[in-house]
């Protein structure tokens, strides 16, 4: 059996050892080792997985729970061919953060251009 380490991309820290499962509860990542003892990682992803050095990464960022909330109430109301304007709320919250991270950047970087 391949049981994974879970590692943040950001800073190499491990979060998790002996993983056996992964899934999505809303925007919780959830890892389930051998003992089926569960770590719950928000606002994450996977980014990669290694097979071989039996390696998970994962990228975490508040952006990425508020586009799988939004995908989430979007996907369902899609399927019934209903609006409603909860779908609309959640994409503009998921506007309003990367708005939030653009302005961030530029001051950090002093309006600096590549």
């Amino acid at each position: 059996m391949c049981e994974f380490k879970v590692v943040i991309e950001d800073n190499g820290s491990v979060i998790a050892e002996n993983i056996v499962k992964t899934f999505y509860e809303g925007k919780t990542l959830k890892l389930v080792n051998i003992l089926n003892e569960t770590v719950d990682v928000e606002n994450a992803m996977i980014s990669s997985v290694d097979v071989g050095k039996e390696e998970l990464k994962i990228l975490e960022h508040p952006l990425l729970g508020a586009v799988f909330e939004f995908l989430k109430i979007y996907l369902v109301y899609q399927s019934k061919n209903i609006y409603n304007p909860l779908v609309e709320e959640l994409w503009n919250r998921v506007k309003s953060l990367g708005e939030v991270m653009l302005r961030e950047l530029w001051v950090r970087s002093r309006g600096t251009r590549k």
